[in-house]
């Protein structure tokens, strides 16, 4: 009881949001006050017309406060993401315009709304007016861009696989590292910027893994050994020790290293998690990737055994860091 009183006493995301915005259109002018009013009204005559207009964080502000009733709940993480987008130059003209339905209301673009208002940002718009508000059911029922269709017109190869992998690579190395520094994707134009920066290492990378896998039965799924290549090659382990490793563990389970071979221990593990009936029991990406690692770190520097429980928990207390450090030479006999 005492807990769900104190979540009940926790400041609600959307309510924070309209103060926030609230203290936006409190500073409204006359002109942003008659540029509503003139964007009502051209909606209320039901004639369907367009046209591109400038519109004021606290235009923005207004509309977002007095004309979006009845749209989809607000997601506040999303609007908070267009406001960065805006903040930081991301946001572009495109074909993406607001409409307004014959009642006045909004038909869409409550989250961009709700995002320039907070950013302090300055849209200029097409609008649309004259849209019947049964429409509702057909506005936004698109598809999702992703990056990868961009980078692929541009003559990007593998697009697709590539942003999967270095999705899957930062998100294991801000799980490594959370003060990490990596280059921004969480909008499509910037997830394109680092495919593109990061293109030759993930072609790369794709290359090591498919050539890790010619043997029968392999032991890795695809996307995991993409992405342990490429966070090796992000760590400068050499091509050749990459493909050497991850071929290694691939083929554990047929090869003749021992029952106790960092190869062969990860392989069991993995192959373990993916039998347990329930899904938390399963190893996430991230840990999967990080025994992937630690087994190749544990052959490359000599270790010959290990048990599973030993190699699990390390993996679970913290994720290998992926940087290469070269076998110390052995000593002269």
């Amino acid at each position: 009881m005492a807990k769900k009183e104190e979540a009940a006493g926790r400041p609600n995301p959307v309510e924070m949001l309209r103060t926030e915005i609230q203290a936006v259109a409190a500073k409204a002018t006359t002109a942003d006050m008659t540029l509503v009013e003139e964007l009502i009204a051209k909606a209320r005559l039901g004639k369907r017309d367009l046209g591109i207009f400038v519109l004021s964080p606290v235009v923005l502000a207004l509309l977002w406060l007095r004309h979006n009733p009845h749209n989809r709940d607000t997601r506040v993480s999303w609007v908070r993401e267009i406001a960065r987008r805006m903040a930081t130059g991301q946001w572009q003209w495109n074909n993406e315009a607001m409409g307004f339905y014959t009642t006045g209301n909004m038909g869409d673009a409550g989250h961009r709304c709700a995002g320039g208002a907070i950013a302090g940002y300055t849209w200029e718009v097409p609008i649309v007016f004259g849209i019947d508000q049964g429409a509702i059911t057909s506005i936004d029922d698109g598809k999702n861009r992703h990056a990868h269709e961009a980078s692929k017109l541009t003559g990007m190869q593998l697009a697709s696989v590539k942003e999967r992998v270095l999705r899957q690579s930062f998100a294991y190395l801000k799980k490594w590292k959370p003060d990490i520094e990596l280059p921004a994707i969480g909008s499509v134009a910037e997830m394109h910027n680092a495919l593109g920066k990061h293109d030759g290492m993930l072609q790369t990378a794709i290359e090591v893994a498919d050539r890790a896998f010619r043997t029968p039965n392999p032991i890795l799924k695809k996307p995991i050994a993409q992405s342990a290549a490429f966070l090796m090659l992000w760590g400068h382990t050499p091509e050749a020790v990459a493909e050497k490793e991850l071929l290694r563990l691939n083929e554990a389970n047929t090869s003749t290293v021992g029952p106790e071979d960092p190869s062969f221990v990860a392989a069991e593990a993995i192959i373990s998690s993916r039998k347990k009936a329930d899904p938390k029991d399963r190893l996430s990406s991230n840990r999967e990737i990080g025994l992937v690692l630690a087994a190749i770190k544990m052959s490359e520097s000599g270790v010959k055994a290990t048990r599973k429980s030993q190699l699990l928990a390390s993996v679970k207390k913290e994720l290998p860091d992926p940087t290469y450090h070269e076998p110390m030479a052995e000593a002269a006999e």
